[in-house]
């Protein structure tokens, strides 16, 4: 998908480090397998090719992968300020 300029990859950091530092092994049988490097992550990259193969899969029959709004939601206060103010005094 990648090479075919079907998806595009979000500008984050971390996906980016972590793809670019993927590394091709052929084991004795031939067998070819991806991985991280000792001491690296791959969780990140993993994370997002697998949703973007799944997307694939259930995409809408004309190839198109749709991304999802993935802008974090505005936090929001666990507790507001009277609550606050009565746990520091010990009263809530």
């Amino acid at each position: 998908m990648f090479t075919s300029a079907r998806v595009r990859l979000l500008d984050h950091a971390r996906l980016l480090l972590q793809l670019m530092g993927l590394e091709r092994r052929t084991a004795r049988g031939g067998r070819d397998s991806i991985d991280h490097a000792p001491g690296g992550h791959d969780d990140l990259a993993n994370a997002a090719c697998g949703a973007l193969t799944v997307a694939a899969r259930q995409g809408s029959g004309d190839g198109a992968v749709l991304a999802a709004n993935l802008a974090p939601e505005p936090r929001r206060r666990l507790i507001d300020e009277r609550e606050f103010e009565l746990l520091r005094r010990g009263l809530y």
